[in-house]
């Protein structure tokens, strides 16, 4: 098992875009083999603060393994406004590719990092 010291956060808040374009709030988790994320429930969503400690059922959470996990920045043409571009990334992988946003830049430069090192981390034990 890998141990992670540099990095956080392990879970909190992000905004996934969804098909339609709009932003859903999204609980995740990032652990040392995958990217675990469930979408709130409304109300939950709509009352959520990033510092709030989520609770939700196991088998609410899609679970993505971090073998195949890119991240990249997000283009103009993918999201026209340039505000919240700078808060926004690009989760790339072979299961699943989505738009993630951040409510702050600070947070959104910590999950960028805490995530490419899980799955450089991830796929470095793997070759091992």
């Amino acid at each position: 098992m890998i141990l992670f010291t540099n990095f956080l956060p392990c879970l909190g808040l992000l905004s996934k875009r969804n098909r339609e374009g709009t932003f859903d709030k999204c609980h995740f988790i990032l652990t040392t083999d995958v990217v675990k994320y469930a979408r709130l429930p409304p109300l939950t969503s709509k009352t959520a603060t990033v510092d709030m400690e989520i609770q939700l059922e196991e088998s609410a959470y899609r679970s993505i393994p971090l073998d195949t996990v890119s991240i990249m920045p997000v283009e103009e043409e993918d999201y026209a406004d340039c505000v919240k571009r700078e808060r926004a990334f690009r989760f790339m992988s072979k299961v699943k590719s989505f738009v993630l946003r951040a409510k702050t830049v600070e947070l959104m430069e910590e999950w960028v990092e805490g995530m490419g090192m899980a799955a450089t981390a991830f796929r470095s034990e793997k070759k091992v």
